[in-house]
């Protein structure tokens, strides 16, 4: 069952198996390292779906920038209403 996640930094997050992914039309493989993990992330600001160790690593060096809450907002808010249909 797809999660919310804000972290700390303020990003929003799903947290959605694997399954709910390629329910949306995805291919249920990291946009970042190409693994297939049973569940992942879905980063709304870069729209993209990735492992835990991936989700991690991105999440330790990212910067929050203000321009972009629009498109993050529209991406998660899309993507939320579509995995809870």
């Amino acid at each position: 069952m797809a999660t919310k996640i804000t972290t700390e930094k303020g990003f929003k997050v799903i947290k959605c198996s694997i399954v709910e992914i390629m329910k949306l039309g995805g291919i249920g493989i990291c946009d970042m390292c190409n693994t297939a993990p049973l569940d992942g992330y879905y980063i709304a600001v870069l729209n993209q779906w990735v492992c835990e160790d991936c989700y991690n690593d991105w999440l330790r060096r990212a910067r929050p920038y203000k321009e972009d809450e629009p498109i993050e907002d529209k991406n998660f808010t899309r993507t939320w209403n579509l995995l809870n249909l």
